[in-house]
């Protein structure tokens, strides 16, 4: 259910299984996972930031989700020891060079942002986060081109069906950019 983005169906069979005796770390993760897609921020944030402390298998993933929370609300500090946690434990994965490149690119070091993205595509291009971030900065940075490109990618990977707030948003400002691309329209009997 998790894997089709079925989160509301899969949350009450995640959170029966959080609550057996024999509740692992696994269980754990995708439940905060859940928790996080359906809006309810603050839960998952306790339970990952629980995971990332216990160094287990699903730590570094953990972390860098709460990190990703943590940029989200503008808590640069909060973020930089999530990733640096994941970086402890040796995370190499699109999500935690995104989480990086969000993160520099938040703190205005641009050019280490460009770098934790292109480090991110080279694990995964197919990864949808890398090409969100990577178009918001060249918007940015007013190269439009660029942006146009990136964004456009991320729609392509989140699929046509794809649905939410920040899938309409995307849409809506690639849209945009593509008009400030052509110009302002030719005034009509002038």
């Amino acid at each position: 259910l998790v894997a089709d983005g079925a989160f509301s169906a899969a949350e009450p069979y995640l959170a029966q299984a959080v609550q057996r005796p024999d509740a692992g770390e696994a269980e754990r993760f995708y439940h905060a996972l859940t928790l996080h897609a359906l809006g309810r921020e603050d839960p998952a944030l306790q339970e990952f930031e629980a995971l990332a402390a216990l160094r287990g298998p699903h730590a570094a993933g953990a972390a860098v989700q709460a990190a990703n929370i943590y940029l989200s609300r503008g808590r640069q500090e909060r973020a930089r020891e999530m990733i640096e946690t994941a970086a402890l434990l040796g995370v190499e994965t699109a999500a935690y060079y995104t989480a990086r490149g969000r993160l520099e690119a938040q703190t205005g070091d641009r050019a280490a942002a460009r770098d934790a993205f292109r480090r991110a595509v080279q694990i995964d291009p197919a990864y949808p986060g890398v090409h969100l971030e990577s178009g918001l900065l060249y918007v940015q940075e007013q190269v439009l081109s660029e942006a146009i490109s990136e964004l456009e990618r991320y729609l392509e990977l989140v699929g046509p069906d794809a649905q939410g707030a920040r899938v309409d948003e995307v849409r809506a400002l690639v849209e945009q950019l593509r008009q400030g691309m052509s110009g302002p329209a030719p005034l009509q009997g002038v």
